[in-house]
């Protein structure tokens, strides 16, 4: 895990397993959920906390960035579909990355939102291991 602070506005950690370190990535794949995080995941009181995890399971890479923000207010549910997602706030640049993913895999990528119990958001991408 890498901690880093920048002025007190936020700290970020990523969690990478061994069994992804060598694998290829798809280009700017990262910048738009971390982006999405700075925008829209800021708490009202105290600093961001931005975290990274990428890690292989089941014959897939699973990405996730997690902020600690107010979260989404989704009638107690704790998950929504990227489609869901989208027909509700938007997004250009999550809808783009969700978009390019489904181009360059034969297989299905999914992406999906999650609300954690203690707030804040995460964004889940599932990308098959090729």
């Amino acid at each position: 895990i890498q901690h880093m602070r920048f002025k007190n506005r936020f700290t970020y950690g990523i969690e990478a397993d061994e069994s992804v370190m060598d694998l290829a990535s798809v280009k700017l794949i990262l910048q738009p959920l971390v982006e999405n995080a700075f925008e829209h995941g800021r708490p009202e009181n105290g600093r961001l906390r931005l975290r990274i995890r990428v890690r292989e399971e089941k014959e897939r890479v699973v990405v996730s960035v997690s902020d600690n923000g107010p979260g989404l207010q989704w009638n107690g549910r704790t998950k929504m579909s990227a489609e869901e997602f989208f027909g509700r706030y938007g997004g250009y640049g999550l809808r783009n990355v969700h978009r390019r993913l489904q181009l360059l895999f034969d297989e299905p990528c999914t992406m999906y939102f999650e609300a954690s119990p203690d707030g804040g958001t995460s964004v889940v991408l599932r990308i098959p291991l090729e």
